[in-house]
């Protein structure tokens, strides 16, 4: 029995499209995947540029630690100046109220006047002292900063001169 030519056109048709259905959905699946392999790829790219982020972060970090420990040390030398100063200052202090004791005549005066000299310094230590922890706060202003201790240190010098010069009087 043979099939009438319509019936056999349709049956052809049929595979053809189901051929054609097929292959798109093979392209489709393919475009698909390689949809998820730039994806995945993207991905990866970014976890790396993420790694490389976190590694500059780690370092910038350790590079700020640093600079924190070095103002740190900074810090500390200069209360250990703080406090040989305040230390030698006593032992001034003591010196000036021996030496009166063993001078006996006349005390008074000079003492007062010495006294006020040991204010002074000890006020322009507490000064180079807070200057100090502003330099820790804030390292930017470390020149200037710097500048003003160097005057300050100075100033003392020329004050401990004029003890000297006051004790030679005496």
């Amino acid at each position: 029995m043979a099939h009438h030519p319509l019936i056999t056109t349709m049956i052809f048709l049929m595979v053809l499209i189901m051929i054609l259905i097929m292959v798109f959905l093979v392209v489709l699946v393919m475009v698909f995947l390689m949809v998820h392999f730039m994806i995945l790829l993207m991905m990866l790219l970014m976890f790396l540029v993420m790694i490389l982020a976190m590694v500059l972060v780690m370092v910038l970090f350790l590079v700020h630690i640093m600079i924190l420990l070095m103002t740190l040390l900074i810090f500390l030398t200069m209360v250990l100046i703080m406090v040989l100063t305040i230390i030698m200052m006593f032992a001034m202090v003591l010196a000036i109220i021996m030496v009166h004791a063993a001078v006996g005549t006349g005390t008074l005066v000079v003492t007062v006047s010495e006294a006020v000299h040991v204010l002074v310094y000890f006020l322009a230590q507490a000064l180079t002292f807070a200057l100090v922890v502003i330099l820790v706060a804030h390292h930017r202003l470390f020149n200037i900063i710097t500048m003003v201790l160097v005057i300050i240190m100075v100033l003392v010098i020329i004050m401990m001169l004029n003890i000297i010069m006051v004790h030679a009087a005496v």
